[in-house]
């Protein structure tokens, strides 16, 4: 048997509830069922349990076997946040930069929160997805931006699973496997190129390592991306497509 294949949507939104739509026809087409990130209020401009006919598709997707996972709560830093990091001198201007200027555009929440923070908007996005009638089984970070103690609260919590960009991790247990990503990035034309270029040449990497498709709602809003995820997901038809957890065996 190959090496396992998971994929996801992530940013799952009322922000973004056409694009997931088409995100998920995709897979369906294709007999695959993606987990969901569910973000419960995007940018601080579309809660989740505001959109009842969205909350009562998400419930139906995980009933017919998608998984749930929370995904971050705002999906963004705010200026305040990398204001205070940045005056904590070099290092953490460094750290804001990194995750919040070259890995993502100022996407990556997690990385900028103390714990205290982190904690209790993880407990206000589990009281939301609650409200929306879902079962979280798993955490991902916005851009796959760890804060440092992110593991320790998520397994003092029960989690069982958490995505690192290059790994996933068992909070409880420590368990941890690398994997690959495979993802696009639709910022600038020069992160649309340099992804379609990257995951075209690492899909024969997958049938050696653990891997993870990442589909990203806003992408399929350009022409060459739209084409390159279907091709994509056709590549992956028929392969050892997994659960989450699946991944930590």
């Amino acid at each position: 048997m190959s090496a396992p294949l998971h994929v996801s949507i992530h940013d799952v939104s009322p922000a973004f509830s056409d694009e997931v739509r088409h995100a998920l026809r995709l897979c369906h087409e294709r007999g695959i069922k993606p987990a969901l990130l569910v973000v419960p209020n995007f940018h601080g401009s579309a809660p989740l349990v505001q959109d009842a006919p969205f909350c009562a598709e998400l419930r139906a997707l995980q009933l017919d076997g998608h998984e749930v996972f929370l995904h971050g709560f705002f999906h963004r830093s705010s200026e305040t946040e990398r204001a205070a990091m940045n005056a904590r001198g070099a290092r953490g201007r460094a750290t804001t930069f990194l995750s919040q200027n070259v890995v993502s555009g100022n996407e990556a929440e997690c990385s900028l929160l103390d714990d205290d923070e982190l904690e209790a908007r993880i407990i206000e996005g589990e009281r939301v997805l609650t409200e929306a009638g879902l079962r979280i089984e798993g955490f991902v970070p916005p851009a796959w931006g760890l804060q440092p103690n992110l593991q320790a609260i998520l397994g003092r919590r029960g989690y069982r699973y958490l995505e690192e960009r290059l790994a996933v991790v068992d909070p409880v247990t420590g368990r941890r496997k690398r994997s690959l990503v495979l993802n696009y990035a639709s910022r600038n034309a020069e992160r649309i190129l340099s992804t379609v270029a990257f995951c075209r040449a690492a899909r024969p990497l997958a049938a050696l390592s653990p891997t993870r498709i990442a589909l990203h709602p806003k992408d399929l809003r350009v022409r060459l991306l739209r084409h390159e995820t279907e091709s994509l997901l056709t590549w992956a038809q028929g392969r050892n497509v997994v659960p989450a957890a699946a991944l930590l065996r």
